[in-house]
């Protein structure tokens, strides 16, 4: 073997060993992210009672993040309550919401410890979610500043009690800065004082975004504006046109009655609407004057009860063989979805009505059964109409049966979970969100997977409502209300960025802002219906390969690795060539 091909087989070799030293490095920066685990504390501002007056205390919070399967564990003590557990799972989730990470694959480690027995509640809920952002994020906080208020849907931070302990207690503890909810009892000239006499800049905020910035000097997130696909508008458009056209038609018959005089009321309301481009809100009331003035026709033409009995009979009959034809529809976006979710609902409805009709008709409720009649042919006419938003563009899901299934059944865990939590503070009933969760299940177990969705997230907007208002006064209701509109349309402007729209989500948010002025109830359930059905892409993640977290010990490891591999390539190489240079 000359000395040409012993240095080519020195070559060979030497490359050999670099590719399994490359290989050996590659797969230990893989690893490792599920082999390290992130950590990150804070501290946190509570109050502590005795003798039934209370006083500010802290508690240190911790947390740290493995690679696992969603697992979350709580470490309290002294505190052990109910309340800080079912807070802390709470927080968790709306901080990965937030971040709009699969937090499934971590498992989360709370810790909390203070000097003495706290009061519990969910006043740390707005620090917990600042933490477990920090921790993913690998951002660190301000370790002179704490934060104080739960944390509600979208990432509203709400009032909590003990404010003024609070503060006092963080300038004995040296804390520089202290963030509160926006929303407080407390005066700005009375804040204003308790600044100067603690020497603790007090800020208020409403928003998890606000707090992560104030903690963190970082903007995380970015502000989306809300432009309307013309796909929806051109269809949404046309709905509310073929809705509006059957009241006029309608109004012709009509007589100057109360019942007609509402629908025309109604109708005048539908046209206003549909001057400004609030397509929804305009088909909304036209439909209302439709089922007044369709009552009023069937009822004026004295039909004989035969006839009526063969009229709910022939419509119960479409309606069902909608519903098949409906049940063909292939499902491939998440605009399908929530269109099949709205379409079926109203299918549904339709047919309960007929039934209802033929109740009322078998105990002679002659007027009661033609109201049903009525409101069942317009309940049709609208599940029609809205079955044009099918096969709308869009990014495509997979969304089998399975996938809905399951996206069912952990809704309904979010939604029972809150009301476990709401229970532990509210004397109020909470009967009429429990009754949506039974006719959830109900749906569930006919495999109604979709209805099943549908009703799960009203019925968790429903309890979120109640949670966000906790400690909040009535002369709030305005703030709250912008604060929650700014929600939606961020939600809303993020998915249609995405090629994500939320047909539904965005029908409500038009309709709550129509009602603004004139039922601020009605505005804040709308509005949380919209934000609650704008994100149901987090149940249906696209399959994808994701590159892991490369952090810099990783890279530095790696970059160690290769110089030494290179070093000992290159000495082998030159050892071996001298050796056979002297041979």
């Amino acid at each position: 073997m000359d000395l040409r091909e012993k240095f080519n087989s020195v070559y060979l070799l030497t490359f050999k060993l670099m590719k399994k030293i490359i290989f050996i490095l590659l797969a230990f920066i893989l690893i490792s992210p599920f082999a390290m685990a992130r950590t990150g504390s804070m501290k946190i501002l509570a109050t502590s009672e005795i003798n039934e007056k209370q006083y500010g205390s802290s508690a240190d919070l911790f947390l740290e993040v493995k690679a696992g399967s969603g697992r979350i564990f709580i470490d309290s003590f002294p505190l052990t309550k109910l309340d800080t557990v079912m807070s802390t799972r709470f927080a968790n989730e709306i901080a990965c919401d937030f971040l709009e990470k699969d937090c499934s694959k971590y498992d989360f480690f709370y810790t909390i410890r203070a000097n003495a027995a706290i009061v519990g509640g969910p006043s740390a809920g707005a620090a917990i979610s600042v933490l477990t952002i920090s921790v993913l994020e690998n951002i660190p906080l301000d370790e002179k500043a704490s934060i104080t208020g739960t944390i509600n849907s979208g990432g509203l931070i709400g009032p909590v009690g003990g404010i003024n302990e609070k503060i006092e207690f963080a300038g004995n503890i040296n804390l520089s800065r202290v963030l509160i909810p926006r929303w407080t009892n407390i005066n700005d000239s009375a804040l204003e004082n308790l600044s100067e006499e603690t020497n603790v800049e007090i800020i208020k905020i409403s928003n998890l975004r606000d707090a992560i910035f104030e903690l963190t000097g970082k903007e995380i997130g970015k502000n989306y504006s809300l432009l309307i696909s013309s796909d929806y508008s051109n269809t949404m458009k046309n709905i509310s046109e073929e809705i509006c056209k059957r009241t006029e038609s309608l109004l012709d018959k009509k007589e100057n009655n109360t019942l007609s005089n509402e629908a025309f009321e109604l109708y005048i309301k539908g046209n206003e609407s549909f001057l400004l481009s609030e397509f929804y809100s305009s088909a909304s009331y036209c439909f209302g004057a439709n089922v007044k003035l369709r009552y009023l026709s069937l009822l004026n033409q004295d039909l004989p009860k035969k006839e009526i009995l063969d009229s709910i009979y022939v419509f119960d009959n479409t309606t069902k063989d909608f519903k098949e034809y409906i049940s063909r529809k292939k499902i491939n976006t998440l605009t399908d979805l929530e269109t099949y979710m709205v379409v079926t609902e109203r299918i549904i409805d339709a047919r309960e009505y007929f039934r209802k009709a033929g109740e009322d008709l078998n105990e002679n409720l002659t007027n009661s059964s033609i109201y049903n009649l009525a409101f069942g042919i317009e309940r049709l006419n609208s599940a029609i109409s809205w079955s044009l938003f099918f096969n709308q563009p869009g990014k495509k899901f997979n969304l089998d049966k399975d996938s809905i299934k399951e996206s069912c059944l952990k809704k309904l865990s979010e939604v029972e979970e809150r009301i476990e939590y709401a229970k532990l503070y509210l004397p109020l009933s909470l009967e009429n969100i429990k009754q949506e969760v039974k006719y959830a299940y109900a749906d569930y177990i006919s495999e109604e997977y979709s209805l099943c969705l549908f009703k799960a997230s009203k019925a968790k907007a429903e309890i979120n409502i109640i949670l966000n208002s906790l400690g909040l006064s009535e002369n709030q209701l305005d703030l709250i209300i912008q604060d929650r509109l700014n929600e939606a349309e961020q939600i809303i402007g993020r998915q249609i960025q995405n090629n994500v729209f939320p047909i539904v989500g965005y029908s409500y948010y038009e309709y709550a802002k129509s009602l603004k002025e004139k039922d601020e109830f009605s505005t804040l359930l709308y509005l949380e219906y919209a934000i609650e059905l704008s994100k149901l892409d987090i149940y249906f993640k696209q399959k994808r390969f994701e590159f892991p977290i490369i952090e810099k010990y990783q890279l530095i490891i790696f970059g160690l690795g290769f110089v030494w591999g290179f070093l000992i390539c290159y000495i082998l190489i030159k050892r071996k060539f001298l050796i056979s240079k002297k041979r």
